[in-house]
């Protein structure tokens, strides 16, 4: 065995371009696949931290109107958990959750745009946490009290202990700590930082006086919980329901007998020809695989998930295709000790030793270097190119550097052998030597799957920047340029000089310097649109139940953003809060069945009351191009869902730094209790492109790795094809053959292999691209040019990679090739 070492590493010592492009080749593929698979696992590992995490379930809700679907959502009706566990025993706990826009003040901190839920007594046996507190078996018993996470904790209280301190939500409302829960992983479809009460939200809203901001607890012996089965808790959907199945129970159980629970709560759909079902999603594959309308928080993508997978495999099969190439012309050119250590009675299970020891040990170095720098980096986490990878397990990463070095040593240590008798010029031209049987896995057919991987990538890279482009340099029908976006002042929610404070703001930061343009809205361009209704259609005919997106706006919005208006007229300068006057979108003109010169003056019954439509403006795009436009109808008014809403400021570009001073002044002077926080608006909305151009970014570099890559590998195949014919070159150039001659020979065949590649890979990639830009309302088409300009790249590289050995080749003096013959 010794023997074989010193044999290896002496003809490593001869040649050491083969075995450092093989290592280089093969410790980028092995650490790229480290990295993605442990990016993969982290996307997988979602929510399986929860005890029993197969038991868990969101229920999600369906409902059609005459067959047509009309909601497709992940919220539900406030009713559903406590009808479906008093129905059905299988169910432990079942909790409903609504989250809120809030902001909460200690006379230290203030933290704003928390996630805090407002939910009831079941939710910590759904989703447990290890609670501490003097009480926390009383935390559900009173409105007052309030379970907070560690981080808030520390943020609001610093190195305090906060349980019994107290706080106060955005208008005022003042609760206690009455526990602490450990903060929820970061590999969490639901996050939340504050828990309280949906009695508290109920009693709070009916006892509290926001004038003197005291809340009046006389009627809290009397206040009791809504009843599930009232018709009042199947209308809204503002939460999400979750459910616990008993350990051993299967959710069949539930899926069967769910329709006869709550057929008595939903007899008003049926009487108008609606149709209510339920989807009950398992919480651990919420994060890659719902893309439900109305998502708690933005969720991954399976289909990411698959395409890293699908390049890292193809990176490390082409880093072990350039091994086996590399390995075969190697023992090809070796062929003569071969014959040699034959006659002398080495086996063929002999040259499998030396072959094996020599794979054997150039995969070890790869898997090794790979291993270290991959656990170095990922031990505590990373985030790369936006991708969060969580703390990665060194054992998991030693697993698969291990079976990568054992499967690539076995694999490569077998294929050479296989090609031990041909010449190098045979194999790569794909011609038959007598008495050899050709294998269908010539080295033609290995470096043919490198070139259709590198053309498949380059199709793909081209087309994923041209979506995203696209997506990036297309308008929104929106001008958001130079615009600040601050939330309304949560201090001011319902107090008596709300409107006053509002329009002593509106006129004076106008005076500011710098200012040019203020406006108000509940509902901000990149989010989605805070509330919809299907009760809206033309007063007078029949009801037709498809949904709208219903938004509340400032009288002169649309002059704000800049959006034509088509037909009819604006909103006068005063808000509306009881009127009946609406503009609609295009969409929506659309989707009652009007074009918009037709709307103008229409009745149209939305928000339980008749309204005028008194406009049309333009389709503009509120959320990415990745949305399809919805049928919006406008409201004049500042009844903001949530009562929350938002400040738009517009400004100049120039002295920015004075004019920001100048609003942070005047908002610390009207609104004292709270601090001024703000953002700009288009790069708010162009965060939603953040995921699609982080996942270009690491396409285009793992793109670029595969490519070097093969063409690392083409490179020294290419030497050792211009070394075995270099007689033959001598012979021609002897006998007149010009360079460009000897060049063209020597090319040929790299050229038709990229062309049967090209043919091989364009289907492939049309029908994979095609796939990815369904996912996009608004996209680019698959034009020929891409596809030609791929094709024209993979010929580049490969000539480029290959002619620098065949100049050198086709350019040296014969007589040194044929001073022996």
């Amino acid at each position: 065995m010794k023997l074989y070492f010193l044999a290896v590493l002496r003809r490593f010592k001869q040649n050491k371009l083969t075995p450092g492009i093989s290592i280089l080749g093969l410790t980028i593929g092995f650490t790229v696949f480290l990295f993605i698979f442990s990016w993969i696992e982290s996307e997988k590992s979602y929510d399986r931290f929860w005890e029993d995490a197969g038991n868990m379930y969101r229920v999600e809700l369906m409902q059609k109107s005459n067959g047509d679907i009309i909601q497709n959502t992940a919220r539900n009706y406030n009713g559903v958990g406590p009808v479906l566990m008093n129905a059905l025993p299988v169910i432990a706990a079942a909790t409903h959750l609504d989250k809120d826009i809030i902001t909460v003040f200690t006379p230290e901190a203030s933290v704003q745009n928390i996630n805090m839920f407002f939910t009831d007594s079941m939710f910590f046996k759904v989703f447990p946490r290890h609670l501490t507190g003097e009480n926390t078996d009383q935390l559900f018993n009173d409105i007052h009290y309030a379970a907070i996470s560690r981080s808030l904790a520390s943020r609001l209280f610093g190195n305090q202990d906060p349980v019994n301190k107290t706080f106060k939500l955005n208008e005022g409302w003042e609760f206690i700590v009455n526990s602490v829960f450990d903060d929820v992983p970061e590999n969490s479809h639901i996050k939340f930082d504050l828990i309280l009460q949906r009695k508290a939200l109920l009693y709070y809203m009916r006892n509290f006086d926001y004038a003197t901001g005291q809340l009046d607890d006389s009627n809290i012996a009397s206040f009791a919980d809504r009843d599930p089965y009232s018709r009042g808790q199947w209308n809204g959907r503002r939460g999400y329901t979750y459910i616990r199945l008993k350990n051993g129970s299967t959710i069949q159980s539930v899926e069967d007998k769910y329709t006869k629970a709550i057929s008595p709560c939903i007899s008003h759909f049926a009487e108008n020809n609606e149709e209510v079902t339920f989807e009950f999603k398992p919480v651990k594959s919420i994060h890659l695989d719902s893309k439900k309308e109305n998502e708690m928080f933005a969720n991954g993508s399976h289909i990411k998930v698959i395409a890293f997978l699908l390049i890292a495999i193809l990176l490390i099969v082409t880093s072990v295709l350039n091994y086996i190439n590399l390995s075969v012309a190697s023992s090809i050119n070796m062929r003569s000790s071969q014959n040699i250590h034959s006659i002398l009675g080495a086996k063929k299970l002999h040259f499998f030793y030396g072959s094996a020891i020599e794979s054997f040990i150039i995969f070890a170095l790869a898997g090794t270097v790979s291993f270290t720098f991959s656990f170095l980096i990922l031990r505590n986490g990373s985030s790369i190119f936006g991708f969060d990878i969580l703390p990665t397990n060194w054992w998991m990463l030693l697993k698969w550097s291990t079976l990568l070095t054992v499967s690539g040593t076995l694999l490569s240590s077998v294929y050479p052998l296989i090609f031990s008798g041909k010449r190098i010029t045979t194999v790569i031209r794909g011609k038959k030597q007598p008495n050899n049987k050709k294998s269908p896995l010539s080295i033609t057919t290995l470096v043919v799957f490198q070139f259709i991987v590198s053309i498949f990538l380059i199709i793909g890279t081209l087309n994923i920047y041209r979506q995203l482009l696209f997506m990036q340099q297309s308008e929104t029908g929106m001008k958001m340029e130079q615009t600040l976006v601050s939330f309304s002042p949560m201090t001011m929610i319902k107090k008596p000089n709300e409107r006053m404070n509002l329009e002593t703001f509106r006129n004076e930061v106008q005076k500011i310097q710098g200012v040019t343009g203020f406006t108000t809205a509940e509902i901000k361009a990149g989010e989605d649109y805070k509330r919809s209704s299907n009760n809206i259609y033309l007063s007078g005919q029949d009801q037709h139940k498809k949904q709208f997106a219903v938004a509340h706006i400032d009288y002169d919005y649309f002059d704000f953003f800049a959006v034509p208006l088509l037909e009819g007229k604006m909103y006068s300068t005063t808000f509306q809060e009881d009127g009946d006057e609406v503009i609609l979108n295009e969409t929506a003109c659309k989707q009652i069945g009007l074009e918009p010169s037709e709307a103008i003056n229409k009745m149209l019954f939305a928000e339980n009351r008749n309204n005028r439509i008194i406009g049309v403006v333009k389709d503009h795009h509120h959320l990415s191009l990745k949305d399809a436009i919805q049928p919006v109808v406008f409201f004049n008014s500042i009844r903001w869902s949530r009562t929350v809403g938002y400040y738009f400021i517009k400004i100049s570009p120039q002295d920015m730094p004075e004019t920001i001073a100048g609003i942070t002044a005047l908002w610390e002077q009207l609104y004292p209790e709270e601090k001024f926080h703000y953002a700009f608006l288009d790069d708010t909305f162009n965060a939603a492109y953040t995921t699609d151009n982080n996942f270009g970014k690491v396409y285009l570099f793992l793109s670029l790795l595969t490519i070097a890559v093969a063409a690392m590998g083409l490179f020294a195949l290419a030497l050792f094809a211009s070394k075995q014919r270099i007689k033959e070159i001598g012979i021609r150039k002897v006998n007149g053959a010009k360079v460009y001659e000897i060049l063209a020979m020597l090319n040929k065949d790299f050229v038709k292999w990229v062309i049967v590649a090209f043919i091989v890979a364009s289907p492939i990639a049309w029908y994979t691209m095609h796939s990815w830009l369904e996912n996009f309302a608004y996209k680019t088409e698959l034009s020929w040019w891409i596809f030609a300009l791929a094709g024209i790249l993979a010929l580049g590289i490969a000539i480029l990679t290959v002619s620098f050995q065949s100049w050198r080749a086709a350019t040296k003096n014969p007589v040194e090739a044929l001073r022996y013959e």
